[in-house]
């Protein structure tokens, strides 16, 4: 418990984090808009998270909601969420033996406020869970490297490492995606003390027993992810490649993920005080490993070190998507890139305590101006997000509230009841060219990352559908393909629409179904 209690300069630093991050998605907040799974999980059911093999993310949103059916309490899981991933900086600072409170709340900032944790933070009901898991990982890496520094005894050892392996199994079954955290963090510890110490050997000890508490982990969770039923996405998504293909599969999702980050990025200025992160990064690891004063000044140790540093490097910015990239088909969400959010966040670490020890007038400072400018860059695209999501809300919300009206005026004028009618959405990828208000493509323009965030509900069936009942459409669903022609797998109609409007038609199949098709 001792390890766990946070010093008054440190609940300080919390607070600082937290204020700093809940104001900058304050856009968000005040949106006030569901998010994918939310809208089926709220509207459609009580579906929990156990087909994605993730337990206790079904029983702590179980017992936050107090019980079924799930209701919509944002912002509370958000800031709960952001208030347990900023306790998780607060460790990690103490991993890094990080002691200027600007820095350390500028790093808290800089990773909470990731691009690639907004969607994280745009879900109700996952937020929760998903931060749960971050802490979860941060806590097992604390741990395990707590234990392997200041414990001796072989009861303390084993009951230290223990604990680690149970906390990213509990990793696992709130969000598997977060075992990045660890295996990043981990890779950034070895890669700091190599730098400081040029001990390779003892570097490669540490790696075989941090590698070892992650494989055992995951192969603990098996069996218990085995107990459940995965859907069909799932499973999709968690297809393995065979042996002989490994390699390459690894190789072509590294590959993807960095060509997926950099268009994300776009060319705003956010990504060139990136590019110049790793080339900080870059620039110590050289400097301490070859020119760097040390007990040990033989060449052949500093050029083993030199290669080993370069090894972990190289694997760190290969993570951006661990540990997905070792799946035949991964699902590159932008929630799944907890691996690039851990990268940024601990090389702000490696820098800061590698650099202190630096004799160089005002340097600090200069950190501290680098930092606030990654830290203001992405408190932009935050409020921006927050406030795209609300003006593509309005949109959409404006387009199912005219089709509501329509369904009603056509059920009157064909004598069809509603509750003996029936919907379906066709040909729906066509929402993707309807141009959207200036605003929100203007923000897409500097920032693509939202592009994938604000999600076009209409563009697809099921969340379209789903959405459309918030407005007040109860009519029973049909699935798309019933009206697909036998040769093509589009909706032709054959007979004119009932009704044409600029952004959609409606036509009436079997005398009981609106199709509903959108024009380009």
């Amino acid at each position: 418990m001792k390890l766990l209690i946070l010093t008054k300069q440190e609940i300080k630093a919390f607070l600082w984090i937290l204020g700093i991050s809940l104001f900058s998605l304050i856009s968000l907040f005040q949106a006030n808009t569901l998010y994918l799974d939310d809208y089926w999980r709220l509207v459609d059911g009580n579906m929990g998270w156990d087909f994605n093999a993730r337990p206790l993310a079904t029983i702590i949103i179980t017992l936050l909601q107090l019980g079924k059916p799930f209701t919509d309490i944002s912002p509370l899981p958000q800031v709960l969420g952001i208030a347990f991933f900023s306790i998780g900086i607060i460790y990690l600072a103490r991993i890094f033996e990080i002691r200027n409170q600007v820095l350390l709340v500028l790093i808290g900032v800089i990773t909470i406020l990731n691009p690639y944790n907004l969607s994280m933070y745009a879900f109700v009901l996952d937020s929760l869970t998903m931060n749960l898991a971050i802490l979860s990982g941060i806590l097992s890496l604390y741990l395990a490297i707590y234990t392997r520094e200041n414990l001796k005894i072989t009861y303390h050892l084993v009951i230290g490492y223990s604990l680690s392996i149970l906390l990213l199994i509990v990793v696992l079954c709130f969000y598997q995606t977060s075992l990045s955290f660890y295996f990043v963090g981990f890779i950034f510890y070895l890669l700091t003390k190599l730098c400081q110490t040029k001990d390779y050997q003892k570097s490669i000890i540490n790696c075989l027993i941090f590698g070892n508490i992650l494989l055992s982990s995951m192969i603990l969770y098996i069996p218990i992810k085995n107990q459940y039923k995965l859907d069909e996405y799932t499973l999709k998504s968690s297809q393995l490649p065979t042996f002989n293909n490994l390699p390459q599969t690894i190789i072509n999702n590294i590959l993807s993920s960095w060509n997926l980050t950099k268009f994300h990025l776009g060319t705003s200025t956010i990504i060139w005080l990136l590019y110049l992160l790793g080339f900080f990064v870059i620039f110590t690891i050289i400097f301490k490993c070859l020119f760097d004063k040390t007990k040990d000044t033989l060449l052949k140790n500093k050029l083993i070190s030199f290669a080993l540093a370069i090894f972990y490097y190289l694997i760190i910015i290969t993570s951006f998507i661990f540990p997905s990239y070792i799946l035949l088909n991964p699902p590159l969400h932008t929630r799944i890139f907890l691996g690039f959010t851990a990268i940024v966040c601990f090389s702000c670490f490696f820098l800061v305590q590698l650099l202190s020890n630096f004799n160089i007038k005002y340097f600090n400072l200069l950190l501290i101006f680098y930092f606030s400018l990654i830290a203001l860059s992405f408190i932009n695209i935050s409020l921006t997000f927050g406030n795209v999501t609300h003006q593509q809300n309005l949109y959409e919300e404006r387009i199912g509230m005219s089709i509501l009206r329509d369904i009603e005026n056509l059920s009157n004028d064909y004598s069809l009841p509603l509750d003996k009618a029936k919907i379906s959405f066709v040909n729906s990828e066509k929402v993707f060219t309807l141009k959207p208000n200036n605003l929100v493509q203007k923000s897409l323009e500097k920032y693509p990352i939202i592009q994938p965030l604000a999600y076009q509900y209409l563009s697809s069936d099921n969340f379209g559908i789903t959405k459309l009942k918030t407005f007040g459409i109860e009519i029973e669903s049909l699935p798309k393909e019933d009206f697909y022609s036998d040769d093509k797998d589009y909706y032709q109609p054959l007979k004119p629409p009932v009704l044409k409007r600029q952004l959609y038609n409606i036509y009436l199949e079997n005398n009981n179904v609106f199709v509903i098709t959108f024009n380009e």
